[in-house]
């Protein structure tokens, strides 16, 4: 019962951060060729299993781009991992998980976790963004929609994200985005699901 009620603080508490703080657009991602070729490597990486997403990100705030990559499992297997590579000759340094064992509620033929995953940076009342960004990741057959936010958003060597569920549908969360649509420097969260 302590577990789930310091969730739910914790859950509410990234909420309220959200909805009183803005959010840097997910910063361009040059080197698209490096995700192209961790696909192609990715036979020669059993440890990403059956890859959904992968995108650039600076995770652990050192001026270093990084793989963000989310798996697609059906089991325990379902991760969220960090990859540190290096950017001459695109070969992976060292794998981090940030999120491990999403469960797979959907009931359905081929079902598994999780979906797509978005970086971004929020900023705070004085429209500062954060040094490591948060992760919006859409569970799909987990059923809902996660957000990871680093446990040290200063300290580049540590690697740890805390998880929240923003959102439990009950239903598919298919690939959700962020963007400030109207404007006013606060982020929106668009998480699609079927009712």
């Amino acid at each position: 019962r302590g577990q789930v009620g310091e969730q739910r603080a914790g859950d509410r508490q990234a909420k309220q951060m959200l909805a009183g703080c803005g959010a840097e657009r997910p910063r361009p991602q040059p080197m698209r060729s490096v995700v192209t070729v961790f696909a192609q490597r990715r036979a020669a990486q059993p440890a990403v299993l059956a890859r959904r997403d992968v995108q650039l990100a600076d995770l652990n705030s050192d001026n270093q781009l990084d793989l963000v990559v989310t798996n697609h499992e059906s089991d325990a297997k379902a991760t969220v991992f960090g990859y540190e590579f290096d950017p001459s000759t695109l070969k992976i340094k060292e794998r981090h998980v940030l999120l491990t064992g999403i469960e797979t509620l959907q009931k359905a033929f081929k079902a598994a976790s999780p979906g797509p995953v978005t970086a971004f940076w929020p900023k705070n009342r004085s429209g500062i963004a954060t040094h490591k960004p948060w992760l919006l990741v859409s569970g799909d057959g987990s059923q809902k929609a996660h957000i990871l936010v680093p446990s040290d958003p200063a300290d580049s060597r540590n690697w740890n994200y805390r998880e929240h569920i923003l959102w439990n549908p009950a239903s598919t969360v298919g690939q959700s985005t962020i963007g400030d649509v109207d404007n006013d420097g606060l982020v929106e969260l668009f998480i699609p699901a079927p009712s």
